[in-house]
């Protein structure tokens, strides 16, 4: 296969809070994604990345925050069709991987059953790799701690071991090859025996050809052979370098000043060399810089970057010539450091554009603006960014062009406007931006008599005055995440100090971010008490780590992170420390071990409560038990476990908590909760779960496929629409909260009809108890908000309707033609 005649670098996060610190390098043919902390499989959905390309992964570290996202990416990738994928760099990341297949349950779940994609550990430390567009080569370097300043007044770290190996990598592009013109071939005196033989290859791979007289015919003395030379105006040789390092820590410059083998590879290879494949020249590009905040700009890193800089890849005669005089193209540095110093652009936008119209033409309480859309700091200056700068800090969608060679580009990176997201959001092919305006009018009325005769009639919920609890939805969405949904998480804050999380699935520490900024982020985190684990499937636990980590960065609490969670969870935590090192980040509870299945037949025999299906705390004399206990009364909580049938380890809870400012009176008070909530996590219609929640006043319940799609559910062992809404009737639930949507329904929920106490949750989605009532007014309108993807919805449930007419008439004709061929006419005739 012929080198690609497109090869560009994109940035897919800069590691700033939320983001990942990543860059995609992209050729026709293939992705080598460099790094893939959590939220890059977010950021490449939503961006179009095409991940059936993704095939390669490099590491420049053995770091979590740059293998967190890699679970995620592997099953988008295996969803797209990629049946293998190479991993290169630190040796130990497949034995990773291969320990999160207990994760999976194919009979369950089409997400997270990792069989049928084969993570490859390649051999780069050995050898360099090569395919039809790089020669890749690979540096291990390691380092020990010399610095002599005090640690307090060193630049800001990046978290490490300092005995850590990191790695660089070398990405030579191979030339592309000439087409030849024969006429000229002979003028220019190469026999027509020549230009039918393999020697005319070195010709192609611009390699001098030496003939039989002696006469010697350089590829730039051909160069008007090529059909496809440098395009006029770049001035810059179609052969392209890039290298990618690390310095996570000012202790690793020495070694990147004195890696020789680097630069050797980099002034290497020379023209006519056998050893290295045709087309190779010289030098490099452009640099990407793995940096923290500050370092870069050291005199220590300085001086690295001085002697890169030495190694410039430099135009031949010829092709600068055509180009108008350009010699040197230098060195182009772009440096991912993750600064919050400096404003950036999202690296996604499709949850501004939904949370800015749900927040001004819905409710700005219940769907509250996203902290990047109501700042006042200064936007990005995306036009200092100039096609050539020798310097460049990365913005997510930044993109470097190095074939053809035209540098930096600023075109996908986007600075969030408010106006613009709402214009984007309407489309008159659909919907007018006018039409839409008179709808949400109409939606106002309704919920002005609505408050008119709650007021006059006095209808008011015993709840209606608790501040607390207050739920904000950060992932409604199945299996893995959308552009406009994440995956499974709910923030529960029982205080104004206390929350705890139920799920947390990757990115929901992103989603955080999003919707907090920062500091907000860091004041609820150092706040957060607990996390609820449902089951062992990754789009309901893949952020836990991350989360604990930054729990304890912000707390240095050295007992951990508690979670209660299913037992195989603590293989994955476990597995985690052996892989990273350090001490583990999360104190974990497996509800076996804390709770104890009901006794059915003993409860039957006293007539009471003989189907109770919640599980019951064990003896508090164990250590475990008594430290469970012990968090959930400082919460003045109660939490009740009860199996759900979609793993054979899935778990549904049921939360009930006490009157905030009580005292000890109302501590006490566990027979009679104030509230009580029941979240259903994975699970097929189960009326186990319907006993257990009796009467709840709020249901959140999983509602991942649309009514019409009941086979897809049964066999998924999940839950229809209609029927969540059916166990929250078996449940005599007071409210009713669907969640966990199917992608094929990620922007809004596939029914439209009024009911008083249902309604669906969107990501940032935040509500009290006193604000339920009003959601169900929202849902016959969410269409003029999102028109486009209505009808699309609609069509989808057509077509699946008629493709299951089809069937049955198709099962009717086979049943006829059976009983025909069974019975004869004498049936046939009788039946009618």
């Amino acid at each position: 296969m012929s080198p690609s005649s497109r090869v560009h670098i994109s940035v897919v996060g800069t590691g700033s809070p939320g983001t990942p610190k990543s860059v995609l390098i992209c050729t026709d043919s293939t992705r080598y994604l460099i790094n893939c902390g959590e939220g890059t499989q977010r950021i490449l959905t939503e961006h179009k990345s095409k991940a059936s390309k993704i095939q390669h992964v490099f590491f420049t570290r053995m770091s979590w925050r740059h293998l967190s996202g890699l679970l995620g990416i592997a099953l988008t990738v295996r969803t797209a069709g990629v049946k293998r994928m190479f991993v290169h760099g630190p040796p130990s990341v497949v034995e990773l991987m291969k320990l999160t297949r207990h994760f999976a349950d194919a009979n369950t779940t089409e997400v997270v059953n990792m069989l049928p994609l084969i993570l490859v550990q390649s051999d780069i430390l050995q050898k360099p790799f090569l395919d039809s567009d790089f020669k890749i080569t690979a540096f291990e370097l390691d380092t020990k701690d010399t610095s002599l300043e005090p640690r307090a007044k060193r630049v800001h770290l990046d978290d490490t071991s300092q005995s850590q190996p990191i790695y660089a990598y070398l990405f030579q592009g191979l030339r592309l090859r000439n087409k030849l013109d024969p006429a000229k071939c002979v003028a220019c005196g190469i026999p027509a025996s020549v230009l039918h033989s393999p020697k005319i290859r070195q010709l192609v791979d611009g390699q001098p050809l030496v003939l039989d007289d002696g006469k010697t015919n350089s590829h730039l003395e051909c160069h008007n052979l090529k059909t496809n030379s440098t395009p006029p105006g770049t001035g810059l040789t179609p052969v392209i370098c890039t290298v990618v390092l690390e310095c996570p820590h000012e202790s690793y410059i020495p070694t990147l000043q004195q890696a020789d083998q680097l630069f050797a590879a980099i002034r290497s290879p020379r023209e006519g060399d056998p050893e290295e494949p045709g087309g190779l020249v010289p030098g490099v590009t452009l640099a990407v810089h793995f940096v923290p905040p500050g370092l870069f700009e050291s005199s220590a890193y300085q001086t690295f970057v001085a002697r890169l800089d030495q190694c410039g890849q430099r135009a031949e005669e010829g092709e600068a010539e055509e180009a108008g005089g350009a010699q040197s193209c230098g060195v182009h540095h772009l440096v991912v450091d993750g600064s919050d110093a400096r404003p950036v652009c999202p690296p996604v936008t499709g949850i501004y554009g939904q949370s800015v119209v749900l927040n001004t033409h819905f409710d700005p309480a219940v769907y509250p603006q996203l902290v990047d859309l109501c700042s006042v700091e200064a936007k990005p200056d995306l036009s200092a960014v100039e096609a050539f700068s020798r310097v460049v800090y990365a913005q997510p969608m930044l993109r470097y062009f190095l074939r053809p060679h035209s540098g930096f580009s600023t075109e996908h990176c986007v600075a969030l406007d408010a106006q613009d997201l709402i214009q984007q959001a309407f489309d008159p092919l659909y919907v007018s931006q006018a039409e839409a305006d008179t709808a949400f009018a109409e939606m106002r009325r309704e919920i002005d008599v609505a408050i008119d005769k709650r007021t006059r009639g006095d209808v008011k919920s015993r709840l209606d005055d608790l501040d607390w609890p207050e739920f904000t939805f950060l992932g409604t969405a199945s299996s893995s995440p959308s552009k406009y949904r994440n995956i499974s998480a709910i923030l529960v804050r029982l205080s104004p100090n206390d929350c705890i999380l139920l799920d947390c699935a990757e990115g929901t520490l992103n989603q955080l971010y999003a919707l907090h900024g920062a500091a907000e982020t860091h004041r609820l985190l150092r706040g957060l008490r607990l996390v609820l684990i449902t089951h062992m499937h990754a789009d309901h636990h893949g952020g836990v780590i991350t989360i604990a980590r930054k729990v304890y960065d912000l707390t240095h609490n050295t007992a951990g992170l508690p979670v209660l969670a299913p037992p195989p969870f603590w293989k994955w935590v476990n597995s985690y420390t052996t892989f990273f090192g350090g001490e583990n980040r999360v104190r974990l509870f497996p509800i076996t071990r804390v709770y104890e299945a009901p006794d059915l037949a003993s409860t039957a025999a006293d007539g009471t409560d003989a189907c109770d299906p919640i599980w019951r705390l064990r003896d508090t004399s164990e250590d475990l038990v008594f430290d469970w206990t012990k968090i959930l009364s400082d919460l003045h909580l109660k939490v009740e476990p009860v199996r759900v049938p979609h793993t054979g380890t899935s778990w549904a809870y049921v939360l009930s908590r006490v009157v905030d400012g009580g005292g000890e009176a109302a501590a006490a008070a566990v027979e009679g909760p104030t509230w009580k909530v029941v979240y259903s996590g994975d699970t097929p219609p189960c009326s186990q779960l319907a006993e257990a929640g009796r009467d709840c006043d709020l249901l959140i319940h999983e509602a991942t496929m649309a009514d019409g799609y009941e086979e897809q559910a049964v066999a998924a062992r999940h839950s229809t629409t209609s029927e969540a809404i059916g166990i929250g009737r078996m449940m005599r639930a007071k409210f009713i909260l669907l969640t966990h949507f199917s992608q094929r329904f990620s922007r809004l929920p596939s029914f439209d009809t009024f009911q008083e106490d249902i309604a669906p949750a969107f990501d940032f989605m935040r509500v009290k108890f006193r604000d339920l009532w009003k959601l169900p007014y929202f849902l016959p309108y969410y269409k003029y908000a999102f028109a486009r993807h209505w009808e699309l919805q609609q069509t989808r449930a057509d077509a699946n309707h008629l493709r299951k007419v089809r069937a049955e008439e198709a099962l009717e004709l086979t049943r006829s033609a059976v009983m025909e061929a069974v019975d004869g006419p004498a049936s046939r005739k009788s039946s009618a």
